[in-house]
Formats: C-alpha cells, sequence, structure tokens
C-alpha cells in the first residue's frame, strides 16, 4: 500500500476534517492518472494486434468446470477480454496470462439472477423510483440447459387497471429491463 494510500485510510479512521480527506483523495486521483498513463505508454510500446482468428495462438480447455488458457505462441505475452466477456469465462480480472485458469465456472446465465414479470392489465404501482405493472419477481435458479419451475406458495390479488380485458400481455424482463432471449423452449 502505498503512502498516500495509508495517509487516506488514517484520515478516514481518525475522521479528520474534510480538507484532510479531500487532500488524500486527490492524491489517490494522481497516482491512477500516472499509473493509466503508464499503462497506455507500455500498450503504445508493445504494438498490440487484433489478429481475425487465434486458433493457432490460444487454447481454450474446460478443467473441472472452468476455462483454462493456453498459448500456443510464445510471443503471447497476456490476453485483454472486455470486462463484460472477462467475467463471462470466470475470470475476474480482464488481463489474462498463460496457462491461467478461471477463478469461477461460465457464467451462461448473463448474470441474471432474478427474472422480473410484467403484465399490461395489472395497475401500476411504485416500484423504485417510478411507476410500473409488475405482476412478480421469481429467483432464477438452475443449471445451464435445465428446465426451472417456480410454483408461488400464497396467491396474490393485485388491482387490475379496467373490469374489461380483452387480452393480456406478459413480458419477462432482466432487472434492467431487458428482454430475456431463452436458447430452449417456447418465447
Amino acid at each position: 500500500m502505498s503512502d498516500d494510500q495509508s495517509a487516506f485510510l488514517k484520515a478516514l479512521s481518525e475522521k479528520e476534517d474534510s480538507s484532510g480527506i479531500k487532500k488524500a483523495i486527490d492524491g489517490l486521483k494522481t497516482i491512477e492518472e500516472s499509473r493509466l498513463d503508464e499503462l497506455t505508454s507500455l500498450r503504445n510500446a508493445m504494438k498490440p494486434k487484433n489478429v481475425p482468428f487465434i486458433g493457432n495462438l490460444i487454447n481454450f480447455k474446460v478443467e473441472n468446470d472452468v476455462l483454462k488458457v493456453e498459448f500456443k505462441d510464445s510471443n503471447v505475452l497476456f490476453v485483454e477480454f472486455d470486462k463484460e466477456c472477462a467475467y463471462f469465462l470466470g475470470f475476474h480480472n480482464s488481463i489474462v496470462n498463460n496457462n491461467e485458469t478461471a477463478s469461477s465456472s461460465i457464467d451462461f446465465f448473463g448474470n441474471i439472477s432474478t427474472l422480473y414479470v410484467y403484465c399490461d392489465v395489472v395497475d401500476q404501482t411504485i416500484v423504485g423510483n417510478s411507476k410500473s405493472s409488475l405482476l412478480t419477481v421469481i429467483p432464477f435458479k438452475g443449471k445451464y440447459g435445465e428446465m426451472v419451475q417456480h410454483t408461488f406458495p400464497v396467491p396474490r390479488y393485485l388491482p387490475l387497471m379496467n373490469g374489461t380485458i380483452d387480452s393480456i400481455k406478459v413480458q419477462i424482463l432482466s432487472e434492467f429491463g431487458d428482454r430475456i432471449h431463452f436458447n430452449w423452449g417456447n418465447n
């Protein structure tokens, strides 16, 4: 830990006035900016390449449900994935070295842990900071490719928008309001 980081933590623990904390935060920002500049200059010096096919450079293996990356070419020093791709593959760091094994298994569910079911005939209620026709929230459990079934233990009675119903539209969305695409079954 650097001296600036230690000073920052000490300022927080001693609850110094806000000027001491602000000074420590500014010091940390300066350190991070210099590290970013150093990383940028290193990348420019290494001359990274984008290649259309990596089959002759890198080998991916799945061992015990986790991914292992092996480099076939000695000129490859590391591989950098997008943050989302690294998470999907089970790596917590986006930069992966030779013979590195992911710390967790591949996330086939795309970080979806909860399904939000909306229905157009249900009267809108306050959800977070807005009104929505949320019918229910379902925890998402199961293994990849497995049929998941959820039974509600208690019936729910919700107010309707109006007394006449011609059709019912139900949507299953993620916590961010994105449609969930299912690989199996009927959508």
